[in-house]
């Protein structure tokens, strides 16, 4: 009889401590998403079903663009004109482009006049930190737009001095070079990008150039909480072969995106603050035919 009380004494004991080691375990995906909700919230606690590419995902990725980049994602369809992004329009799963919402750092970038060009992201893919993609209706967190589902593409700033350089070159003459710098100082992070390629195209009239410039700052000011700033440019000349016609192989289309953001975050204990401006612009040229216009 002793045994069997010794037995039941050392299952029983042997249980709470299994049972106290579970408790303890702790959560290692606490990732923040702005995507599922207005408020921040952690990547475990999150409903809905959503996507994150991380910035060593997207280093692994055979890919040069942040559009080529969604890609990747199931359920995400990009559809692009040429390569690096060249009049490129995303949707997720089966909704048009007027029905799904791209964000950067959370603010719209989407046109409201149309859903062409819905992924002229004035950005590199070295300015990014992750891609979030919100699958499904997101109306009512973020209005218009996101019948479909959500992209967030949100940026990063490094926390240590680094230069990189690269080039690719390939068939029909084309080129894509650029350069990114990250420079923190004592409390603000900068980053300065730059990028350019085009090519001759693979047919007739589908040559084209892209140009793209950011620069963006992060103050962290203590007790006054934190600021931050970015400006984009992307400019993008390209031969539309045949994009509304077979008549008219010729045609050729120019577009032009200026995307500002600023805003202010302060947090305290029971609430949160933020105060922002943004603002975009998108210009488009097109012509039926580029040698009479």
């Amino acid at each position: 009889m002793k045994h069997q009380y010794i037995s039941i004494l050392f299952f029983i004991f042997s249980g709470f401590l299994f049972a106290q080691q579970e408790e303890t375990i702790p959560v290692l995906d606490e990732e923040i998403i702005v995507t599922a909700s207005q408020i921040p919230t952690a990547f475990s606690d999150a409903a809905r079903n959503i996507v994150v590419l991380n910035a060593e995902e997207l280093a692994r990725l055979p890919v040069q663009t942040i559009q080529e980049a969604a890609a990747y994602i199931a359920g995400v369809d990009l559809q692009q004109r040429g390569p690096n992004g060249v009049q490129s329009d995303v949707s997720i799963r089966g909704a048009s482009f007027e029905q799904t919402l791209v964000l950067i750092d959370g603010v719209k970038v989407s046109d409201p006049q149309t859903g062409h060009h819905n992924m002229n992201i004035p950005l590199t893919l070295r300015d990014i930190e992750k891609i979030e993609v919100l699958k499904g209706p997101g109306a009512k967190q973020f209005g218009p737009n996101a019948l479909g589902g959500v992209i967030n593409i949100i940026t990063k700033f490094g926390s240590k001095k680094q230069i990189s350089l690269y080039e690719t070159f390939g068939s029909n003459r084309f080129y894509n070079a650029g350069v990114s710098v990250f420079l923190p100082l004592e409390n603000v992070r900068t980053r300065i990008s730059a990028q350019t390629s085009g090519t001759d195209g693979y047919r007739e009239n589908t040559d084209f150039t892209a140009n793209t410039v950011s620069l963006a700052a992060r103050g962290m000011h203590g007790v006054w909480g934190e600021s931050d700033f970015l400006l984009g440019f992307n400019e993008k000349k390209f031969g539309a072969n045949s994009f509304y016609s077979l008549r008219f192989p010729r045609q050729w289309e120019h577009t032009k995106t200026l995307f500002i953001k600023s805003g202010w975050k302060y947090k305290t204990e029971k609430a949160w603050f933020n105060i922002r401006f943004n603002y975009r612009r998108n210009d488009d040229s097109f012509l039926l035919n580029r040698d009479n216009p």
